[in-house]
């Protein structure tokens, strides 16, 4: 059956989680990334893994729009919160620049993009 390409190339990819439910991801790249970070938490170096976890971009308590992340997570060593959105270079567009400043700017933390 004829599917249709993906707009930037990727592969949509699914995983069985610890849980016994499926797991649909964006890209092999970021499954991939999903199965290291999943690692590290069994190994305890990382702990509150989670995934697509959406954050509100608001200017003077007016939602302006919607940012969902594809992991955060605390980092056990250094204590600090993890936020994190894996991305191929052509998906660093310029919406998400604007994004990516809109949240460091609200939240005061940094995303950290994994390519």
């Amino acid at each position: 059956m004829w599917q249709k390409k993906n707009k930037y190339g990727n592969i949509k990819t699914s995983r069985m989680l610890a849980d016994g439910s499926v797991a649909k991801f964006d890209s092999k790249r970021e499954a991939a990334r999903w199965d290291e970070l999943c690692s590290w938490q069994k190994l305890t170096a990382i702990s509150n893994l989670q995934r697509q976890v959406p954050f509100v971009l608001s200017v003077n308590g007016k939602k302006i729009c919607k940012l969902i992340l594809d992991f955060t997570y605390t980092d056990n060593l250094s204590g600090e919160d993890v936020f994190e959105d894996v991305k191929s270079g052509p998906t660093i567009t310029p919406v998400f620049r604007i994004k990516q400043k809109f949240f460091e700017a609200q939240y005061q933390k940094k995303i950290s993009v994994v390519k």
